[in-house]
């Protein structure tokens, strides 16, 4: 990645431009995810499950989120979101993070990731009930509730935020 240098002709010239992506000004004109296993033409797959099969244009680092920029001129191209991120131009970085095609991707992602602990969640606890409804807690009024009918009560009641973090307890409780 070339982000300084004390060449004269490329001081102030803008990283992508040196890294010859094309002319500045840049715009983000949309993400899409790469990964791993890929089919190939011929019917054999490359990489494993999960692998970043994307490459930054800029950087050459694997990348499994690749954001595709268009320059001045109209060259696309992909590069990561650390790279967009870095580059200091005000201009790609307001059109990266106001493209409603990254609003949705990056909002899809945290989606997936908050339902996989949600899933993970009732699972452990329909799978240790009888184990948690041997643990007893106090309620807010001195009475003894178990920590299964709590989390039967509260979980339902909860955001997203509040799932996680009584994930975190329930795996604390039944692997202490």
């Amino acid at each position: 990645m070339m982000n300084r240098t004390d060449n004269p002709t490329q001081v102030g010239m803008h990283v992508f431009t040196r890294s010859k992506l094309g002319a500045a000004p840049f715009r983000c004109i949309g993400v899409h995810q790469k990964l791993g296993p890929i089919r190939m033409a011929d019917g054999t797959e490359i990489g494993y499950p999960g692998q970043p099969m994307g490459v930054c244009a800029h950087c050459g680092t694997g990348i499994a989120d690749c954001y595709v920029i268009r320059s001045a001129e109209g060259h696309e191209f992909v590069v990561g979101s650390s790279c967009v991120e870095k580059t200091g131009d005000a201009g790609l970085l307001k059109s990266y993070k106001n493209s409603p095609e990254v609003r949705a991707f990056k909002k899809a992602k945290r989606d997936a990731i908050v339902y996989k602990k949600q899933v993970e969640l009732a699972y452990l606890v329909a799978s240790n009930k009888e184990k948690l409804q041997t643990m007893q807690i106090k309620k807010w009024n001195g009475q003894m509730e178990s920590q299964y009918e709590f989390l039967t009560r509260v979980i339902p009641k909860c955001g997203a935020s509040g799932r996680i973090r009584y994930l975190k307890h329930v795996r604390a409780l039944l692997n202490p």
